[in-house]
């Protein structure tokens, strides 16, 4: 389901609960409020009924003859006894008759009336005046038999204008609810339209021009980190592809020189296939292949996921251990140049011995290349970090900036045959999969490679 769908069922389902609800409940007041006030006028009309009854020479009689047309209601009057004294109209109880009420009160019950129509009575209890207390011009004293009166109406009208404010309501109601389905898809829509022209934007994305545009004015706030983080995305896909394209590129420059070189000297060995000089080229060839393979190996390795290093983080060794292994095995070939390789062991750590070795032989190996003859590497296992600096050399820092990129070497190396620059490239994605780091620094005239687990270097 879309976002602007989901958006106009939740907010349609908000305001259709909200008018539902608000309108029964206006309802419901309303329709209490009215059967309230019918309740209060008919007491009122009990009580002005009431006044009208008097005892005269001890007969209770109504002073307001029947149907008179003063009266739109039934009644009956009934005394202590419960014999009716006046009666005008027919009517049923719907259910047993309530209890007569005490002198002053009032009492309700449901009626039918003819016609099945339904009724409202109240029943109020009082005591009549004397009639010859009023011709004697004496203060009017009350009998000591109360009287109860119970007067009927019909709510036929009551229940209709209730169920005319219902519908009202009910219509409005749905006029409301129309109304607002019409203006809420238009706010949606409205809302949603800076979102369409960012998906726009996207879909108009070429892959050879990865640029986003910047957000257009009227661009909401909260879709503006949305821009900066999908800018700042294809800033660094830019910068991954630019990586690839110029890996891509010296990958094919530095496996074109041994090419051409095994392709020449094939060419001589068909031309000149005498016994010795056909040794020679054959020498030659293997030799180009051997340097081929190594570059392809490194390659595959250079390209290898972090997934599959990770798989040998669990194997840990002593680091000063590997660095003991990869020292005796380097230093025939250190010796050759007289290079000097010094180890200080103050303290040890464990890392992957996987990871590790291949790590500190490639440090080992670049650290003998580029340093001159009678130079000298210092190795030192100390705390968390493992340092190995040699030189002197000939960097500085914009070098030191680009030293771990592959196929990157210093100008003094280029035309060194057996250099591809790939050494501390692996090192530093080897380092990655393993949950190390590895930087480097330049203190005087001295390269200085420091390994240490990422979290250390992080804090």
């Amino acid at each position: 389901m879309s976002l602007r769908a989901r958006l106009l069922i939740s907010l349609l389902i908000g305001v259709t609960l909200t008018l539902v609800a608000g309108g029964t409940a206006l309802y419901f007041l309303t329709a209490d409020r009215m059967s309230t006030e019918f309740r209060a006028a008919l007491a009122t009309q009990a009580r002005a009924l009431a006044a009208l009854v008097v005892v005269d020479h001890g007969q209770i009689e109504l002073e307001v003859p029947a149907k008179s047309g003063a009266l739109r209601f039934d009644y009956r009057i009934v005394d202590a006894d419960g014999a009716v004294v006046a009666e005008d109209g027919s009517f049923q109880w719907d259910g047993a008759q309530p209890p007569l009420p005490p002198p002053g009160d009032f009492a309700w019950a449901h009626v039918e009336l003819p016609e099945d129509r339904d009724g409202l009575a109240v029943i109020h209890g009082f005591r009549p005046h004397l009639e010859d207390a009023e011709a004697a011009e004496s203060p009017p004293t009350p009998t000591t038999a109360p009287v109860w009166i119970t007067l009927v109406q019909s709510t036929e009208t009551l229940d209709r204008n209730i169920a005319t404010v219902g519908s009202a309501m009910a219509g409005l109601g749905l006029y409301v609810l129309v109304t607002t389905m019409v203006i809420v898809w238009l706010v949606v829509r409205a809302s949603l339209r800076p979102l369409d022209r960012y998906i726009a934007a996207i879909e108009d994305l070429e892959p050879d021009a990865l640029e986003l545009a910047p957000p257009p004015t009227g661009t909401p706030s909260e879709l503006r980190p949305a821009y900066d983080a999908l800018g700042s995305a294809l800033d660094r896909v830019r910068n991954t592809i630019e990586r690839e394209r110029r890996f891509t590129d010296a990958a094919a420059h530095e496996l074109r020189t041994p090419i051409a070189e095994l392709r020449t000297t094939l060419d001589v060995a068909k031309r000149w296939p005498e016994g010795e000089r056909i040794d020679r080229s054959l020498a030659r060839a293997d030799e180009v292949l051997v340097r081929m393979t190594d570059l392809i190996e490194t390659l595959l390795q250079l390209s290898r996921p972090s997934s599959d290093l990770a798989a040998h983080n669990a194997d840990l060794d002593s680091v000063a251990k590997i660095v003991q292994e990869e020292c005796d095995r380097a230093s025939a070939r250190a010796a050759t140049t007289g290079i000097m390789i010094a180890v200080s062991m103050t303290n040890d750590w464990r890392c992957s011995r996987y990871g590790g070795q291949i790590i500190i032989r490639n440090l080992l190996e670049n650290a003998i290349d580029y340093t001159p003859k009678g130079g000298r590497i210092d190795i030192q296992v100390h705390g968390n970090s493992l340092r190995i600096a040699n030189g002197p050399v000939e960097l500085d820092q914009e070098s030191i900036s680009r030293l771990f990129e592959p196929f990157w070497r210093a100008d003094a190396a280029r035309s060194e045959r057996n250099h591809h620059g790939l050494g501390l490239a692996i090192v530093r994605h080897t380092a990655a999969g393993c949950g190390l780091t590895c930087r480097a620094d330049l203190d005087g005239d001295t390269l200085v490679l420091t390994l240490s687990p990422a979290d250390v270097s992080q804090g």
